[in-house]
């Protein structure tokens, strides 16, 4: 019988630079998603990270944007992508053309000084560069033509038919210098242009050249680098190690806005003590058919009782929204026809013996089961599917003392819990050879047992 999970999850919070009226400095909300953290007296892991204390706070606006048009330009399209480097070919040629800063400043600046298009021999250059496309990023296309002309036209003055910078060279290289540059100047020529005009920036800062290149090798050369070195070390790794972290993220939002409609509508004590352990929640994963949606997997250690409490849990917080005229702000989460197990193996400790899956907990050594539940207690109801209805089942209103002192034996008896005495008389009998226990129930008595407490399962 297919497990019934859980199907609702908080979403995660992902915000970008606040839209507005670009004459009105106003202070922008963040994701460290969208640019990397920073705070006043924080201690530096490289001479080439900026904390809060590096800037004034009204340049917080236009280094938001900069960072955004630094990804437009390195076409990182998902959030944590990571970047491709140079071809030898690219460098090569690069180097054949450029020898100091200076020539690449002049053939930066003669892109012209407005957002007009290029000279006819620019265009014809610009042309035969779409041969090999100069890829401007998904955030780039969403500018006018003429924008996206100019940049690229820039790009082509300096041989670049990608914006990759070389992050295994330090930010002073040349190649880095001409990626900095091409950079600076082509976000403060495009906010002069009226191309970010959407977002709320302080005008003041946009030339203050200084303030950019620190923020351009603390985001390229510290930030995304460190990324990247990462992966290369060991493939897939930061990938890996970033979608357990949001992974673990969502768990914990997920938790909490469980735990506060347990709280606010005063379930019982036993299951709030479940809904209290960030292990008892299920993870999911994107589905790559519908990216609205997610894929719930399932927790090996939990038991069909309580994904099912989850379920009626989810489907309570959901009603209650709807009839307060609100929104849950839950993920759309959805069963996948096949059970995928989740990546979280290690069970959450001491919670009501009828949390944990009954076939995972009997093959669990006497130790580890005492360690890993607590025998004494239990805490749903035989028929899960009773819980949280609008007219309560009267086994719910019970103390905790009363509804153990009525369904643990049998709960118990169920999971095959051992005494002390049992283990030793076992042992006693393994010492006096084989003997066979009359009072233990057939092979066919078990399956029938197991399917009287399936729902246990």
């Amino acid at each position: 019988m297919e497990k019934q999970r859980a199907k609702s999850e908080p979403p995660s919070s992902i915000a970008t630079p606040k839209k507005g009226n670009k004459h009105t400095p106003q202070k922008t909300k963040t994701s460290s998603h969208e640019s990397p953290p920073g705070s006043k007296g924080k201690r530096r892991r490289n001479k080439l990270q900026m904390c809060g204390d590096d800037f004034p706070p009204a340049f917080k606006s236009v280094k938001d944007v900069f960072y955004l048009h630094i990804k437009a330009l390195w076409d990182l399209k998902e959030q944590d992508a990571i970047p491709e480097p140079p071809t030898q070919e690219e460098l090569v040629n690069f180097y054949r053309k450029f020898s100091n800063a200076q020539q690449i400043e002049t053939a930066v600046q003669n892109s012209g000084g407005g957002l007009e298009l290029e000279s006819e021999d620019d265009l014809q250059k610009y042309a035969k560069a779409q041969l090999e496309p100069v890829t401007l990023g998904r955030g780039m296309k969403n500018l006018s033509q003429s924008y996206i002309d100019y940049v690229g036209g820039m790009l082509t003055r300096i041989g670049f038919t990608h914006w990759r910078p070389n992050l295994t060279r330090n930010c002073d290289d040349l190649y880095n210098v001409a990626c900095r540059i091409t950079a600076i100047v082509s976000f403060q020529k495009l906010v002069v242009g009226g191309a970010y005009n959407e977002y709320s920036m302080n005008f003041t800062y946009v030339t203050k050249a200084g303030l950019l290149q620190k923020a351009y090798d603390h985001f390229v050369h510290y930030w995304i680098k460190a990324r990247w070195d990462k992966e290369r070390r060991v493939q897939g790794s930061y990938k890996a190690g970033k979608m357990k972290s949001n992974s673990n993220k969502n768990r914990s939002r997920l938790r909490d806005a469980r735990l506060d409609f347990a709280i606010v509508n005063k379930l019982p004590k036993r299951y709030r003590q479940i809904i209290e352990e960030t292990g008892a929640h299920s993870d999911d994963e994107q589905d790559e058919q519908k990216k609205d949606r997610y894929i719930i997997r399932t927790l090996r250690y939990c038991s069909r009782k309580a994904n099912i409490f989850f379920r009626k849990l989810d489907e309570c917080m959901a009603v209650s929204a709807n009839n307060l005229g609100g929104t849950t702000h839950m993920r759309n989460r959805v069963l996948p026809k096949k059970p995928i197990e989740s990546k979280y193996l290690v069970p959450p400790k001491q919670l009501p013996l009828d949390f944990y899956n009954i076939k995972w907990f009997k093959k669990l050594s006497l130790v580890d089961q005492r360690m890993t539940a607590n025998l004494s207690s239990v805490a749903f109801l035989p028929n899960p599917e009773e819980a949280l209805n609008v007219r309560p089942n009267a086994d719910e209103k019970l103390s905790t003392k009363q509804f153990n002192k009525k369904y643990r034996d049998i709960v118990a008896e169920a999971y095959e819990i051992k005494t002390e005495e049992d283990s030793a008389s076992e042992e006693d009998s393994k010492d006096g050879g084989e003997s066979i226990d009359l009072e233990a129930p057939s092979e066919n008595e078990e399956e029938e047992l197991d399917g009287c407490y399936a729902p246990g399962e």
